[in-house]
């Protein structure tokens, strides 16, 4: 909810719809609770009465009695624009609502995890958190968290009701992807086949950003491997030299009017000579002056391909390398010129 700004009243009938949708989602969890909802959803209802006669801008409103957007803990101008009536009963609903987390297992331990998700990213659940909170929770031991505290709210008493509620509960809480996402009860059992499932599927993460990771680092030391065993072939070194001196003295003048519609940097301009949206297309069929094929016929390794270091971009390697010590751009194509690996016109 805000007044600080215009915009569009939300339709009473789309308000109640959508504060339905969010009461059906805690009230989920629970039984025997009708008159609670329907007490609830009054007093919401009759909160947006008052507040669009005014032409207020309101947004469905949190059962949590601590949430900011329980209207409860609204500040002084959003509360004086109601009746003192309406706001006793705000009052009254606060101060009701830890009676029903206490005749209620799964509401407590909702309302809990609730405010780890508050204090450890200021959301409103610790997402994907649940196994290792889970976990943390039947340890018994308070430190270290698996999340973070930025509040300070995880007190020994907080520890404490939350392990009670998890006993009581006999459960878990987790978020349930997929079409009709939300907060989930699952009991015991159901949850430790649950929880183990997210493990594995975070393992499997895990080992697949080891494996790019690894992949990544391989490809630029072998980048960096391709650039230092050319250069140490001095008689191959010289001749790339007076090579690209030659190219760029067929050079026009003019080659790119405007800069920013071409590609920068020799593996960008690699990338494009590869052509890879061709389809049927072979990423190493490029022309090749001889002084450039004989070079990679000789640095090239059997897996440079299945890392991705084509032959293009073994030519941009050592062309970008030597553009540099000559202090010449990064222009290694222009158009209607020669192709990356061709020689002068």
């Amino acid at each position: 909810m805000r007044n600080d700004v215009p915009a569009e009243r939300l339709p009473r009938e789309e308000f109640l719809k959508k504060q339905r949708a969010r009461l059906e989602l805690y009230f989920s969890l629970t039984a025997n609770e009708h008159e609670a909802r329907e007490q609830f959803e009054k007093l919401a209802l009759d909160t947006y009465d008052q507040l669009a006669s005014i032409e207020r801008y309101i947004s469905p409103f949190s059962i949590e009695a601590e949430s900011a957007f329980n209207f409860a803990n609204a500040g002084e101008n959003h509360r004086k624009c109601i009746s003192l009536g309406l706001l006793r009963r705000w009052q009254a609903w606060k101060g009701s609502y830890q009676g029903l987390l206490d005749r209620n297992p799964r509401l407590a331990l909702y309302d809990l995890m609730h405010g780890i998700g508050e204090t450890h990213s200021s959301s409103s659940w610790p997402y994907g958190l649940e196994p290792a909170i889970s976990d943390w929770i039947d340890s018994g031991q308070r430190e270290p968290m698996p999340f973070d505290d930025r509040r300070a709210v995880v007190t020994p008493a907080f520890y404490e009701r939350l392990r009670l509620a998890r006993r009581e509960a006999a459960g878990f809480l987790y978020w349930r992807d997929g079409r009709e996402p939300g907060v989930t009860f699952l009991p015991e059992a159901d949850w430790q086949r649950e929880k183990a499932r997210q493990e594995e599927e975070r393992a499997a993460r895990i080992r697949q950003a080891e494996q790019l990771r690894n992949s990544a680092e391989r490809f630029q030391t072998r980048m960096a491997e391709i650039l230092a065993e050319a250069q140490k072939d001095t008689v191959f070194w010289e001749a790339l030299r007076i090579w690209e001196m030659a190219r760029e003295s067929q050079r026009p003048n003019s080659t790119f009017p405007d800069r920013r519609d071409r590609l920068v940097g020799p593996i960008a301009i690699a990338r494009s000579a590869e052509n890879p949206d061709a389809k049927g297309s072979d990423p190493d069929a490029i022309p090749l002056d001889t002084l450039l094929a004989d070079a990679v016929e000789r640095i090239r390794q059997s897996e440079d391909g299945q890392m991705g270091l084509t032959i293009a971009l073994t030519v941009a390697i050592l062309r970008g390398a030597m553009r540099r010590e000559l202090a010449f751009d990064d222009v290694l194509v222009w158009p209607a010129g020669p192709s990356l690996g061709e020689g002068r016109l």
